[in-house]
C-alpha cells in the first residue's frame, strides 16, 4: 500500500501546501489504506461503493468524528479515487454529510481577560495571552522561536504561516510582560519559545494548551465552550468592536485624545467593556451612564483606571443622565436585550434602562458638537418584526434610542457601520 500513499502525497504536494496541511490531508488516506490491509484484505482498485461507505461509517464510529471532519475524509477519498486510481467518482454513492453550521463561541472581553488572568499554569497562561493579544493560530503559537519576539517594534514574526507567507502580528505590553516573566521562570528557553514538556528541542504540542483550557473551564465551573480558536476569534471580534468606532470618531472629530465618550445602557458586556478599555488606553474620557446594576465589572474598571492614569484619560461611572451627558462629544448605546433572552429579562431591562434612552433631551444636554453612535441593529421604530413585538408587549415605539436621534444629522451610525467593514478587512489581512 505504500506506493498508493506516496502517489497520493506526491499529487497533493503539487498544490504547494505547507507540511502541516500536507500531513493533515494524508491522515485519513493512511487510515483507509490500513483498513484495506487489516480488515478487507483488498486492493484499492477492487473496492465497491458499499465497502467505501462501510469504511466511512467505521471511521466515524471508531474515532468519534464530526460530520464536518467526515466530509474532509470523503474529499480525500474523492481525490485519491480520481487522481491516484484514475477511476470515476459518483457523488451520489458517497455524498457529503449535511450538518448545522454554528458561529464559533466568542467570549466577552471581560470573560476573556478573567479567564487568562486566573489560569494557574504560567506556561499555559502566557501562551493563551499571546494567542489572544496577537490573533495567532495555535499552530503558529507553538512554533514560535525566541528570536521571533521583537521587543523594540512590539511585534511577533510569523514564519511560514498557513498562506506560506511570513507576516508580523502585534504584541501587547501585557503579553510582553507575561512573556518576560515566563521566560525567566521557565529557564530561559533558547530555541522554541514554548518547548515540549519532555524534549526541549521540539515545540510544544497544541494539545497542551487545549487541555489546560478545558481544565480551567472545569475549575471555574464554566461549560466547555472554549477552544484555542475561540481566543483567535475573540482577538478579531474585540479589535474591530472598538477599532471601527474609534476610526469613526477620529474621522468626524479630528482627534481622539480628550474626547468625552458616554456609553448609555447596559455597560456590563462586550461593547461597553471594549470601548472603556480602548478609551483608557488611547486617552479618551469614558463615562458609563446607566443604572448602577449595569455598571462594568469592578476589576475591569480598576484595570482601565490604571491604563487611564498613563494615557491621561478618565473613567467615570454615573447614574445621573444630566451630569453624565453634559459636554459629551460622543453618545453611544447598544440594544438592551439580546435575542433569545426570556421575556422577564426584557421587562426588567426596559424598566431599569428606560431613563437612559438616548433622546433629544440627552443630545441637547451634550451640545451641538455631540455625535450619536450605535453598533446596530437598533430598535428605534416599528419597521422591524422585533420592533413591532416590543410595541405590542411593552407599549414602546422606541427603545434604546429614539427615531428622532437615530435619523438626525448628529447620527453617524452608517459611517460607523461602513468603517466596521473596513476594520474587519484589516483584521483579516493581519491574521491571514
Amino acid at each position: 500500500m505504500d506506493k498508493y500513499f506516496h502517489s497520493f502525497r506526491d499529487m497533493i504536494a503539487l498544490r504547494g501546501l505547507t507540511d502541516h496541511t500536507l500531513k493533515s490531508y494524508c491522515t485519513y488516506i493512511q487510515a483507509y489504506l490500513q483498513y484495506l490491509t487489516d480488515i478487507l484484505h483488498k486492493m484499492p482498485e477492487d473496492i465497491s461503493w458499499q465497502e467505501l461507505r462501510d469504511f466511512v461509517r467505521w471511521l466515524q464510529k471508531s474515532r468519534n468524528l464530526s460530520d464536518r471532519t467526515i466530509n474532509a475524509a470523503i474529499a480525500q477519498l474523492r481525490f485519491f479515487t480520481l487522481y491516484v486510481l484514475h477511476q470515476p467518482w459518483d457523488v451520489t454513492q458517497l455524498p457529503s454529510r449535511r450538518f448545522d453550521a454554528y458561529l464559533p463561541y466568542v467570549p466577552s472581553r471581560e470573560d476573556t481577560l478573567y479567564f487568562i488572568s486566573s489560569m494557574p499554569d504560567l506556561k499555559a497562561k502566557t501562551m493563551l495571552a499571546v494567542l489572544y493579544s496577537s490573533g495567532l493560530r495555535v499552530g503558529e503559537l507553538c512554533q514560535l522561536r525566541c528570536q521571533d519576539i521583537d521587543r523594540k517594534q512590539m511585534r511577533i514574526h510569523i514564519a511560514h504561516s498557513k498562506s506560506r507567507q511570513d507576516r508580523y502580528a502585534i504584541l501587547s505590553e501585557q503579553a510582553l510582560d507575561l512573556l518576560t516573566s515566563y521566560w525567566y521562570a521557565c529557564g530561559k528557553p533558547r530555541e522554541f519559545l514554548f518547548p515540549g514538556q519532555r524534549k526541549k528541542n521540539i515545540p510544544i504540542a497544541p494539545t497542551f494548551l487545549a487541555r489546560h483550557i478545558h481544565a480551567h473551564e472545569e475549575r471555574l465551573g464554566w461549560p466547555r465552550r472554549l477552544t484555542c480558536h475561540s481566543f483567535r476569534h475573540a482577538f478579531g471580534t474585540h479589535l474591530y468592536e472598538s477599532g471601527a468606532d474609534l476610526l469613526t470618531i477620529k474621522e468626524h472629530l479630528g482627534r481622539l485624545e480628550g474626547v468625552k465618550l458616554v456609553y448609555m445602557g447596559d455597560a456590563r458586556y462586550n461593547m461597553g467593556n471594549s470601548l472603556m478599555i480602548a478609551c483608557a488606553k488611547l486617552g479618551l474620557n469614558f463615562t458609563a451612564c446607566t443604572n448602577k446594576k449595569y455598571f462594568p465589572n469592578e476589576e475591569l474598571v480598576k484595570l482601565c483606571k490604571s491604563h487611564a492614569a498613563e494615557s491621561g484619560a478618565t473613567i467615570t461611572l454615573t447614574e445621573d443622565v444630566d451630569a453624565g451627558t453634559k459636554g459629551a462629544d460622543v453618545i453611544y448605546t447598544d440594544v438592551w436585550v439580546s435575542m433569545g433572552e426570556p421575556s422577564e429579562v426584557w421587562e426588567e431591562r426596559i424598566h431599569d434602562l428606560l431613563p437612559y434612552q438616548v433622546n433629544k433631551k440627552a443630545m441637547d444636554n451634550a451640545g451641538p458638537q455631540a455625535v450619536f453612535m450605535h453598533c446596530l441593529p437598533a430598535f428605534h421604530d416599528l419597521k422591524t418584526t422585533v420592533g413591532a413585538q416590543i410595541r405590542d408587549k411593552f407599549g414602546l415605539d422606541e427603545m434604546e434610542v429614539t427615531d428622532e436621534v437615530f435619523e438626525s444629522a448628529q447620527s453617524i451610525v452608517f459611517d460607523e457601520a461602513e468603517n466596521r467593514m473596513h476594520t474587519i478587512k484589516a483584521v483579516m489581512d493581519a491574521t491571514v
